[in-house]
């Protein structure tokens, strides 16, 4: 790792501070369920209230996790799934399936279909 990167620690950090900083996010959203495991980001949950769904206010906060772990030279690991009741408010509008298709439109890949979950992994585009 070079100095002036990150660890995983370090990327959970700066991504609260920019997730707050963000001229949007904090007042319409609570923020998404991030955690360093190993030297892993491990992405939990983004839930957005029903009322801003729609608005790309998840796809928000997963750019400026994506960009971090670009820059620092980190994988991102999630389980696609719709979660009801995890944040409230925050009704799932996507299955399980299309979670699969937006996170791989992120450059998130498949490693471990379940019955109704898919495990997903991203690892670092291009250093930026």
């Amino acid at each position: 790792m070079a100095p002036d990167t990150l660890t995983a620690e370090g990327v959970v950090e700066e991504f609260a501070t920019r997730f707050a900083a963000h001229p949007t996010l904090p007042g319409v959203m609570q923020q998404p369920g991030i955690l360093a495991n190993a030297g892993v980001i491990e992405l939990n949950s983004i839930g957005v209230p029903d009322a801003h769904q729609g608005k790309k206010h998840a796809t928000a906060v997963l750019k400026i996790l994506t960009d971090l772990c670009d820059e620092n030279g980190l994988t991102i690991t999630l389980i696609a799934r719709p979660l009801p009741d995890l944040v409230p408010g925050c009704t799932p509008s996507l299955t399980a399936e299309e979670l699969v298709s937006w996170y791989s439109r992120h450059d998130f890949e498949i490693v471990q279909p379940n019955d109704d979950t898919f495990d997903m992994i991203r690892r670092p585009v291009g250093r930026k």
